[in-house]
């Protein structure tokens, strides 16, 4: 397996982190990416936003914190530079709305150690 080299800020040690657990990183896998919503009328325009967009996605309200989120499952190889341009086109189509990208998980694709969803976000 190739050993990858990322950026040092958040998504490059997320990926690192990912590659470290076994993950083939020139291979597809399912990453989650999270946004950030003010509240659930902005999420549900949000879901229906990316459905026309033709991206699945759903709304989560988080009982804890009080707080609603969007996620949007992607299959892709997870390459540095597309999953920032991802967050940033994301940021740019939702921001108008209030809603901002919240970082991404993924539980990679090795079979073998899925224990753990390995998960970077910007938000407390």
């Amino acid at each position: 397996m190739i050993e990858h080299v990322y950026p040092t800020d958040a998504d490059g040690e997320a990926l690192r982190l990912v590659q470290e657990h076994g993950s083939d990183m020139s291979a597809p896998m399912v990453i989650d990416f999270a946004i950030d919503v003010p509240n659930e009328a902005v999420a549900d325009f949000c879901v229906k936003r990316l459905k026309s967009r033709e991206l699945e996605s759903e709304k989560f309200f988080d009982e804890e914190s009080a707080r609603w989120s969007v996620y949007v499952p992607v299959m892709m190889t997870p390459v540095y530079e597309e999953i920032v341009d991802f967050q940033n086109a994301l940021d740019e189509d939702l921001k108008q709305f209030g809603a901002k990208s919240d970082g991404w998980g993924t539980f990679g694709n090795n079979t073998d150690n899925q224990c753990d969803s390995l998960k970077k976000g910007t938000s407390q």
